[in-house]
């Protein structure tokens, strides 16, 4: 057994994860916009091999997921599989917080599209 502490991202305000890589086998993150804001420092990209899971907790989030604009709400999971381009783009009603879920903690197999 073994506990993991929520670390905070050190690029962004209100988004963090558990585990580092190596250390954990799936990617557990969470995120929360409080303001309409975008999310900072998201970029399109896609994962090779893992699929997420988005779980909304609260509030209404906007992703982008192949080129569509999905709206994700309290009690919604959104499944991204392998290869589809996706990214965080905002709040509609917030706060919006989520957890995110990859079946991958592999930091290869995340391709960053957008520069």
């Amino acid at each position: 057994m073994k506990i993991y502490k929520k670390k905070e991202k050190q690029t962004a305000s209100g988004f963090g994860y558990w585990g580092d890589f190596g250390e954990i086998d799936m990617g557990w993150s969470y995120g929360e916009i409080t303001d309409n804001s975008t999310f900072p420092g998201e970029k399109l990209h896609y994962h090779k091999v893992g699929t997420i899971y988005f779980l909304g907790l609260e509030g209404t989030g906007l992703l982008e997921v192949e080129g569509n604009q999905v709206e994700l709400d309290k009690g919604s999971l959104l499944r991204i599989d392998p290869n589809e381009k996706y990214k965080v783009i905002g709040a509609k009603d917030t706060p919006f917080k989520y957890i995110a879920v990859c079946t991958s903690k592999d930091p290869k197999e995340k391709v960053i599209v957008e520069k």
